[in-house]
């Protein structure tokens, strides 16, 4: 194909690929997962942080993506603004300087038009077949914890049906005899060992919950950040020499809308833990 035929070729494109195309610029230096903190390594909310330091991470990933998306949007309507003759002139120009490279962007806009709904439907997919698989687990989560303190609960009723016979006054209210509170507290204490058991098995590093937040963590990265970062790519050279800003500063916000994702998936899967254990009666007076 000679040269000027490699041209038109290309110009047949470039309503397309200036309807779907943004700058592009390398990597950003700071990994946005790095905010995301460590699972927590108790069993009740309020004796950590951990839901502070998610509200953080999350205000720290909303700053981030407020920021980039802003430049992006910047650059979009500087790319809005100029007069599509102008912009069809200078894409031809860099076309006819660099006939071969401009045919390789081309074909790989064309590769991820190809690929996008494919990939899209693969990953709505695979979540769906994740959600399914959390509502499992919280179903299951709950009947163990339930199936655990069934027995102490049991315990709890006849010991309130005996101790019903012999209350006591203190001030207005009739409550519990000495004995009776003697024997809750140490009631409380077989429940929260049963609750700390069930913990364990369900909240430990490679429990259910935290082995589901890391299968979720891979759908993101492999499902949806790179066909997302792909179609926020495509044509980024094009668009860079339309502005002649190669070193414009887009960037896709595909890995920080995985990271807002994920966030709030642990958030979501933690919050089904106690904040803390059952109290005695003893305690409370």
């Amino acid at each position: 194909m000679r040269q000027t035929e490699k041209v038109r070729v290309l110009l047949l494109g470039l309503a397309a690929v200036v309807a779907a195309t943004a700058l592009a610029a390398p990597p950003a230096a700071v990994d946005p997962w790095t905010i995301v903190p460590p699972f927590p390594t108790g069993w009740y909310s309020a004796k950590d942080d951990f839901d502070q330091k998610l509200a953080g991470a999350k205000e720290a990933n909303a700053k981030a993506f407020d920021r980039q998306d802003k430049i992006n949007s910047e650059l979009s309507d500087r790319l809005k603004a100029l007069d599509p003759m102008e912009i069809q002139s200078r894409l031809q120009s860099f076309m006819m300087d660099n006939p071969d490279e401009a045919m390789k962007m081309m074909q790989q806009n064309k590769a991820v038009g190809d690929k996008f709904t494919d990939a899209q439907l693969k990953s709505e997919a695979n979540w769906q077949a994740l959600e399914g698989e959390l509502k499992d687990l919280q179903a299951r989560y709950k009947t163990a914890l339930e199936s655990a303190r069934a027995p102490v609960d049991l315990k709890f009723k006849e010991l309130d049906v005996r101790a019903q016979k012999d209350l006591v006054t203190v001030g207005e209210s009739w409550v519990y005899a000495p004995w009776a509170v003697k024997e809750y507290d140490a009631l409380v204490a077989q429940w929260n060992a049963a609750s700390v058991k069930v913990y364990g098995e369900w909240w430990a590093a490679s429990g259910p919950f935290p082995s589901w937040l890391k299968r979720y963590r891979e759908h993101l990265t492999v499902d949806q950040i790179p066909t997302r970062e792909a179609a926020d790519n495509a044509g980024a050279g094009f668009m860079a020499h339309i502005l002649d800003a190669p070193d414009a500063s887009f960037k896709s916000t595909a890995t920080l809308d995985a990271v807002r994702q994920y966030i709030e998936q642990i958030s979501q899967v933690y919050s089904k833990r106690e904040s803390a254990p059952m109290g005695t009666l003893s305690a409370k007076r």
